[in-house]
């Protein structure tokens, strides 16, 4: 398993003192920080359309999946996290299982998560209806309350909703629409840059959670 390396509270403490809280982030950093996450829900989108489109090849449902799973931390798999205790600054790296996809239906409710590399394989393979789509919504909503954890991430959430439709010779037979939640972690990063290095924020998807269905 890969492990995730988290740069420590402390090295970003000491080059980036505005940024010890979360609280102190701009409205500008807030923004453009917002716009990158709403980026790459609707890239989620896109590719779970395609995975569950009975007209797309089947290499190109294997491309979309594998980009689909790039968005989240982990990419499908557990991973690890370096975590601070707050009161020693003591750094211990810390199992998380892979992230998980929960769906729901007008009648069953809500269902059990299950890892996202299962939900989107579940997806491309439905053999209950002869055609599925899977649409997305234009509307999607960042919260700005953006919090500082005790390892240097930070961590958010932001909601989105699915259009589902399920046909059987192409009669409708089932639809709903779903808002979901889906758990944001922002990485502060260091990358090679010419002339030195630079840092920068990277945006990774984690657990997706139901909020209602109708």
């Amino acid at each position: 398993m890969k492990t995730i390396k988290i740069i420590s509270f402390f090295i970003i403490l000491s080059f980036f003192p505005c940024l010890t809280y979360a609280q102190q982030l701009t409205e500008k950093e807030k923004k453009e920080l917002q716009i990158r996450v709403k980026n790459k829900i609707e890239d989620f989108q896109q590719y779970i359309s395609q995975i569950a489109s009975r007209k797309v090849s089947s290499q190109n449902k294997d491309a979309a999946t594998a980009n689909a799973l790039e968005l989240f931390i982990g990419k499908g798999k557990d991973y690890y996290l370096t975590e601070i205790d707050e009161k020693t600054g003591k750094e211990t790296k810390v199992h998380h299982n892979a992230v998980t996809m929960q769906t729901a239906g007008k009648r069953s409710g809500l269902h059990r998560p299950q890892p996202m590399v299962e939900y989107l394989e579940e997806l491309r393979n439905k053999t209950k209806y002869t055609r599925l789509v899977v649409e997305s919504s234009d509307a999607v909503y960042v919260d700005s309350n953006i919090r500082q954890l005790p390892n240097g991430q930070y961590e958010g959430v932001a909601y989105f909703y699915q259009k589902y439709y399920g046909y059987v010779e192409n009669r409708l037979v089932y639809s709903d629409t779903t808002k979901k939640k889906v758990k944001i972690i922002f990485d502060l990063k260091e990358v090679p840059a010419p002339g030195g290095s630079q840092k920068i924020w990277k945006i990774l998807l984690g657990d997706i959670s139901v909020v209602s269905i109708q």
